[in-house]
Order: C-alpha cells, then sequence, then structure tokens
C-alpha cells in the first residue's frame, strides 16, 4: 500500500510540479502549526471537537495537500499535533478516564474516492501517529469501521441533505473489537458534522462505550 502511494505521489509530482501553496507548506513546521491549535468542543451534543481553524490560509494549505496530494509532510504535522493533544491537553479527560488505551478509528473515505486519490488522507495521518506513538497509548485499528456504499459529495447539499445523504453508509466489520471500548474517531474538516455524527451513531450502536469525534479542523 504505501508502495502505491509513492507512485502516485510521484506521478502527480510529474504531473503538478508543486505549486505556490504546496512550497508554503514544505516551510511550516511543527512548531508554527502548534501555536494554531485550538483544541475545542464545536458540538456539545455529539461529542465532537476539533484542533485547528479551518479559516487559517495556512492550515487550508496543509489541509488540501494531505487531501489532495498525499502531503507526507502534511499528515506528520497533523499527526503530530494531535498527538500533542491527545497526550497532554485531554490527559485527565474523559478520553483517558474511559480507558488507559483508547482505539483510534480515522473515518472511512468513499471507495471510490479513495480509489481516485490513490490514499485516504485520515490514514495517512494515523500512519504518522502510530510512528509518534512509541508508548503504545493508542490502538488505530482502520478495517473496524467500514463504510459500505459511495455517497455523491456533501459540498452542494444543505445540512438536512447532508444528514439524509450519509444514512445507512457505515457497518462495524467485528463489534467485539470495540465493545465497552472508548474510541477516537478522526476526521480532517468538520462542516455541519452530518458524516462524523452518523458514523459516531453506528459506532455507539455496535457496543462502544464512548465515542469522542475528532476533526482536524472546523
Amino acid at each position: 500500500m504505501e508502495h502505491i502511494r509513492n507512485i502516485v505521489r510521484e506521478v502527480l509530482d510529474f504531473l503538478f510540479p508543486p505549486n505556490k501553496r504546496e512550497k508554503r507548506v514544505q516551510k511550516i513546521t511543527l512548531d508554527n502549526l502548534s501555536q494554531k491549535t485550538a483544541y475545542r468542543e464545536v458540538d456539545k451534543l455529539s461529542g465532537i471537537y476539533a484542533l485547528l481553524h479551518y479559516k487559517d490560509t495556512l492550515v487550508r494549505d496543509l489541509i488540501w495537500t494531505l487531501k489532495y496530494r498525499g502531503s507526507i509532510h502534511s499528515a506528520k504535522l497533523l499527526a503530530g499535533v494531535l498527538y500533542g493533544v491527545l497526550l497532554e491537553d485531554t490527559s485527565d479527560s474523559i478520553l483517558f478516564e474511559a480507558s488507559p488505551h483508547p482505539t483510534v478509528i480515522p473515518l472511512p473515505l468513499a471507495g471510490k474516492r479513495e480509489r481516485e486519490r490513490g490514499f485516504n488522507q485520515i490514514v495517512l495521518v494515523t500512519d504518522e501517529l502510530n510512528k509518534l506513538d512509541e508508548n503504545n497509548s493508542f490502538n488505530i485499528q482502520t478495517n473496524i469501521l467500514v463504510r459500505t456504499k459511495d455517497t455523491p459529495s456533501q459540498t452542494s447539499l444543505s445540512k438536512e441533505e447532508r444528514r439524509e445523504n450519509v444514512k445507512g453508509v457505515f457497518t462495524v466489520s467485528n463489534p467485539g473489537r470495540i465493545k465497552e471500548k472508548h474510541i477516537i474517531l478522526l476526521d480532517d474538516v468538520i462542516t455541519t458534522g452530518s458524516t462524523v455524527k452518523e458514523a459516531r451513531r453506528i459506532l455507539l450502536d455496535a457496543g462502544a462505550k464512548e465515542v469522542t469525534a475528532i476533526a482536524i479542523a472546523h
């Protein structure tokens, strides 16, 4: 899988040389990004949090290069911020009160979209998070939450249409692996939160003790 990702990135770099946005991202350091971290709850009823403000130009550049170019540099930076938040800012919160080793699940991408891109951008982040997690503080699982069908893009849909669009698109492949566990569900950008809320509902229905959803940006 990693070999395929590398090939995809090389082809993209050849066909589409780095633009100004990508060059700006290459100059970003973890210290730069950490100063912009604003970990906060964005939906009290659904347990949804966000790390960064999407309105920040630097953050949007990082998300774009991660999402459309599979940038490992961006994935490393975002994983670094996420790791710091999970270990420090939430060390006394429900994340670790519920379970000393939460299960981290990246939100699955629609199959067609992942095939077109050659990667799931959130999996790129969890791959880098796993490399940072030398003490095995988290149990990262990429094959428990499964997307069972493709849906139209949410971009042009209303809030109600987004909610209807994602109904029934997820399932849990092995409920026993999340039963009574605390889950950290990761996504890149949350707007209305419809997709994450549906995924969270499915995980809770399958027996998870608690599901905290964290978006890179909102």
